[in-house]
């Protein structure tokens, strides 16, 4: 602040007054105060008494003899975006394959006020995902369902790696290095249930057994398959694709048995599991009265 005085003699000073003025401080050459901060003016740590950023002050002038009256100002500090934000990035995550593409979110802690975020993956698996963000809250997602049975990694090992970075466009946080591994799911197999007329023939579809995640190198039914004519062939077979056909169309008849239960096992290298196939069969006009 530069006084003005045209007397051609003087004590020039300044005086700091007020709830903040400890905050403050001051310096006198010639006819001009200078004010500065005691400490750099930190948005997100105020110093002022009502910590609000908003610093009270007045300040008097003198010239030794004559005093201005203090006169009251406030500074109120202004967000800059200052902050590099921060993310955490584990090294390593496992995921099971899945049908759906959903993997992570990440949220950007930053104090500032203001920014335009961003994150960016890259990295020698970064096809095999896309991002997106909605205000802090970056999400990862796999640019197609994984299957562990096919892996898109470079590798072909089922180990995803990749870098995420992360920006609120001015301070940049580094490129994390992560890698995903997408691990087996298991066979599946789940109970189904179909009619049937008992006058289907021989290769009639009947019904298919679900059988999920995963292909199955064998399926067979080993109970419930009742060859009721002793041939040597079970009403039903089952491919591996678990389509259930008729095989023997003689043993077929509702008025001996009304339904059948049939206990489907499917296995891979891995896995066996079974399930319950229901067949319910459906009376035909078949009879002479007698």
């Amino acid at each position: 602040f530069t006084m003005v005085d045209t007397d051609t003699s003087g004590s020039y000073d300044c005086t700091l007054g007020g709830d903040d003025s400890a905050d403050f401080a001051k310096s006198v050459s010639g006819k001009v105060c200078t004010v500065t901060f005691a400490a750099n003016p930190n948005y997100e740590s105020p110093a002022d008494d009502d910590t609000d950023n908003v610093y009270d002050l007045t300040i008097a002038f003198t010239d030794g003899t004559n005093t201005l009256s203090a006169q009251t100002t406030a500074i109120t500090i202004t967000d800059a975006n200052d902050q590099t934000p921060a993310v955490s990035v584990d090294s390593a995550y496992s995921q099971a394959e899945s049908t759906s593409t959903t993997w992570e979110t990440f949220t950007i802690t930053d104090t500032d006020t203001t920014g335009t975020y961003t994150c960016t993956v890259a990295g020698t698996d970064a096809a095999d995902f896309s991002s997106s963000i909605s205000a802090k809250v970056c999400t990862i997602a796999w640019a197609a369902a994984p299957d562990y049975d096919s892996p898109a990694d470079s590798g072909g090992n089922n180990v995803y790696d990749i870098t995420l970075a992360f920006s609120d466009g001015t301070n940049d946080l580094s490129a994390q290095t992560t890698a995903v591994t997408v691990t087996d799911v298991g066979l599946s197999i789940a109970d189904g249930s179909a009619s049937l007329a008992e006058s289907a023939a021989n290769s009639a579809a009947v019904m298919t057994a679900s059988i999920t995640e995963g292909t199955a190198s064998t399926v067979s039914i080993i109970s419930g398959n009742t060859d009721a004519d002793s041939d040597g062939t079970g009403p039903f077979a089952i491919a591996t694709s678990g389509a259930i056909t008729v095989a023997d169309a003689d043993d077929i008849d509702y008025e001996t048995t009304t339904s059948y239960t049939l206990l489907v096992v499917a296995l891979d290298d891995d896995d066996t599991v079974s399930a319950e196939m229901t067949i319910t069969i459906t009376d035909v006009n078949d009879q002479t009265p007698a």
